[in-house]
């Protein structure tokens, strides 16, 4: 048999038990992202053969900072972007590997 582990959760609860659940099981497993999001922001990282792509998704209805720990290429702007950069009110950006 395999070596993973299975978590059945029932529960209908508001999103700040859904925010220390799912935090919690992300340090369980040590799970952590190359970028923090603030509410209302979804980052995806995708791979384009050896390169990571994120995709940084604004949700919100106000533009939102987001703080870069590294340098990053904006594939769109095709410009470097490092520190911290703004996302547009229910806009998205789209970065490239470290520069």
């Amino acid at each position: 048999m395999g070596q993973g582990q299975a978590i059945y959760l029932g529960a209908l609860g508001t999103d700040a038990f859904y925010e220390s659940f799912f935090g919690w099981l992300l340090k369980q497993n040590n799970i952590q992202s190359d970028i923090e999001a603030p509410a209302g922001v979804e980052i995806s990282k995708r791979y384009q053969g050896d390169q990571a792509v994120y995709f940084i998704l604004n949700f919100n209805a106000s533009a939102q900072l987001i703080n870069l720990p590294v340098a990053y290429q904006d594939l769109l702007a095709n410009t470097a972007v490092s520190g911290t950069v703004q996302v547009g009110a229910n806009d998205v950006l789209i970065l490239g590997n470290n520069i």
